[in-house]
């Protein structure tokens, strides 16, 4: 898991956000591997790297357990980036739901 969460962000970085998609998308159907949290920021913050919100937005929804605070904190970031700011507050009101408690740093991006 840690190999494909660093090549995931390491693709990520360097703009490869499509090929970061692929390798996550191997993990999980290719070698049976259920992401982590850290996989899946990885992935989400591979698209929002390249100011690709749809496909955040998709990856966030593809999570087959709540997500971790941490994750919400990266679509709100994306969100609030993309001028969505409807889906971030839909977002925070998923993360009172969930029983998440939002940070300082997820208030503040919504703020942004």
């Amino acid at each position: 898991m840690i190999s494909y969460s660093l090549g995931i962000d390491a693709c990520g970085a360097a703009g490869q956000w499509q090929h970061a998609l692929r390798l996550f998308k191997q993990m999980k159907e290719e070698d049976g591997i259920r992401p982590d949290a850290i996989a899946h920021n990885a992935a989400i913050n591979s698209c929002i790297m390249s100011r690709q919100f749809a496909a955040a937005l998709e990856v966030f929804r593809a999570v087959d357990t709540v997500p971790h605070s941490s994750t919400y904190q990266y679509m709100l970031k994306s969100c609030t980036l993309a001028g969505h700011w409807e889906i971030s507050m839909k977002l925070m009101q998923e993360m009172h739901e969930a029983g998440l408690k939002p940070s300082v740093t997820a208030y503040n991006a919504v703020r942004k």
